[in-house]
């Protein structure tokens, strides 16, 4: 490909790109100013009743948490496996 043509392809790739960018700024902006979002629309004081009626609704429907029940054998096996690694470390720190 020879230095033109790769110049005329770039050429046509900036035409295309400022006109996708024109299209994007109509809407009363001038070009190189910067792009804001339309302003917000506002909640109808319906719209916010239900909101909060909605939100209320989720917290007071929701179950409390389970509390956690250890068998006996399982609170046995963790503390036989706690002496054992107490006993285990403060025979190494006599050792040394």
């Amino acid at each position: 490909m020879s230095i033109q043509a790769a110049a005329n392809e770039l050429t046509k790739e900036i035409e295309r790109l400022t006109k996708i960018r024109d299209s994007l700024l109509v809407g009363g902006t001038t070009p190189g100013a910067p792009l804001t979002a339309p302003p917000a629309k506002k909640a109808t004081a319906k719209k916010v009743a239900k909101k909060a009626a909605k939100k209320t609704a989720t917290v007071t429907a929701a179950a409390p948490a389970k509390k956690r029940v250890m068998s006996e054998a399982t609170k046995k096996k963790i503390s036989d496996g706690h002496k054992r690694r107490a006993a285990a470390a403060k025979k190494a720190a006599q050792e040394k």
